[in-house]
């Protein structure tokens, strides 16, 4: 049985959506593909994320995605978005500070998937200070292992005792 912080792959999605969420989801990867080449192509020029106001289709998919293939896969279909776009630290960041709280944990459970060193860290650091459970248990995850210091990561940990995080 998976934890509660467990993401499926793209495997286990396919086999337990229905035809019109794999589409949906089919779709949604495609513009995340199609942006993060965009990216790649011009590695120079300024993406559209540079606007606060402006933002790739794939991040309207991101918030969308527990409409379409169910709240059980929300984290997991996200995930996948931010890997599948190579999501940068602006666009990290502005889908955490804009999202809903299920969107915000999406955001920290795939912190550790993206290639984001420790620039993420104020993320994490927001996250240990709320009172959401769900958000605290996510924050306390591979990446803040990885990048925390010593002191921080026992003071996670604590707050996970301390608010019955498993």
């Amino acid at each position: 049985m998976k934890s509660r912080n467990s993401l499926k792959s793209r495997k286990e999605l396919d086999a337990e959506l229905g035809g019109a969420a794999r589409a949906w989801l089919d779709e949604a990867l495609a513009e995340a593909a199609h942006d993060a080449a965009d990216a790649a192509a011009t590695p120079g020029a300024p993406r559209p994320e540079a606007s606060p106001y402006a933002s790739p289709p794939w991040e309207l998919r991101y918030a969308a995605a527990g409409r379409h293939c169910g709240r059980e896969n929300a984290d997991s279909v996200r995930s996948l978005l931010l890997v599948e776009a190579r999501a940068s630290l602006p666009s990290v960041t502005r889908l955490y500070d804009q999202g809903t709280a299920a969107e915000r944990r999406a955001v920290l459970l795939t912190l550790h998937l993206l290639d984001l060193g420790d620039t993420a860290l104020p993320l994490i650091e927001d996250a240990l200070r709320a009172n959401d459970t769900r958000l605290v248990a996510a924050a306390v995850g591979p990446y803040a292992a990885d990048h925390l210091d010593p002191h921080a990561w026992r003071h996670a940990v604590l707050k996970c005792l301390f608010t019955e995080v498993p």
